[in-house]
């Protein structure tokens, strides 16, 4: 596949965070799984071991013996892995989003650069007011810094440039995304006004939802958000690379290894 360096460096950070979210899901389960059987083989010694001191000291013809009644070891670290599972789920969808909006800024940068013109026809979307500055980036001064104090906090100045101002489509579970990721960060993933809930519902792709009014994510969602950031921006960066010219290159993906005992 043919992508700019900037979307080739997002594309390998997720697949790198795609793997650390594996290997924490698979740690974890298999952490619990050793403590389950751990915690039935010291039972089963447990209750050998009273067994074997009562026999032969009850009356003839009587032979007792001590079982275990209660439930079977289970998951004991339930309530850490569901908040393992919260912190790590959200972790990963923000830090997903996170790169597809270091990613459209990169490209509007580039764009505006190299076509400097365009600032002035964007002068409003970018809610410039400082003439000084406009005047400055027309000559040629300071213009990456420039670029970055217009766009510094304003993630929604790429997508509004991107996906309105230049006519490419915002996919619909990207849009949610970005919506989820709004929620987590500024509200605490608290569904303030009750929107994200029929949203969730009715796209189970994204395997996420709302329960008491805040967004869970999970393993699962984080792994699907991820997903989606890689297939959307592909689709994107090959629309603006012919758009734009912008230069590209095939893209091979990491090799990620990890060793276990």
């Amino acid at each position: 596949m043919e992508l700019t360096t900037y979307a080739g460096k997002i594309i390998d950070d997720l697949l790198q965070l795609q793997m650390m979210l594996f290997s924490i899901v698979t740690d974890n389960n298999s952490f619990n799984r050793r403590i389950a059987e751990a915690n039935r083989e010291r039972r089963e010694k447990t209750l050998a071991h009273f067994n074997e001191q009562i026999k032969g000291k009850c009356p003839p013809g009587m032979e007792p013996t001590i079982t275990f009644e209660g439930p079977e070891p289970g998951n004991e670290n339930a309530e850490c892995t569901a908040f393992l599972e919260k912190n790590i789920g959200e972790m990963t969808l923000c830090r997903a989003v996170d790169l597809y909006h270091w990613y459209l800024r990169q490209v509007v940068l580039l764009i505006l650069n190299a076509d400097p013109d365009l600032v002035r026809q964007w002068e409003k979307q970018l809610k410039i007011t400082n003439q000084d500055d406009l005047d400055a980036f027309d000559k040629g001064q300071d213009r990456e810094k420039l670029l970055t104090k217009w766009f510094r906090g304003a993630e929604w100045k790429t997508r509004q440039l991107v996906h309105e101002h230049m006519k490419i489509p915002l996919k619909e579970n990207l849009g949610i995304l970005v919506q989820v990721r709004n929620s987590i960060v500024h509200s605490l993933g608290k569904d303030t006004d009750c929107t994200l809930e029929p949203i969730l519902k009715a796209n189970p792709r994204l395997s996420l939802g709302v329960m008491n009014s805040h967004v869970t994510v999970g393993f699962n969602g984080g792994d699907a958000a991820i997903g989606i950031v890689i297939s959307d921006v592909s689709i994107i960066d090959q629309i603006l690379a012919r758009m734009f010219s912008l230069p590209t290159t095939t893209h091979v993906p990491p090799k990620i290894t990890r060793a276990y005992s």
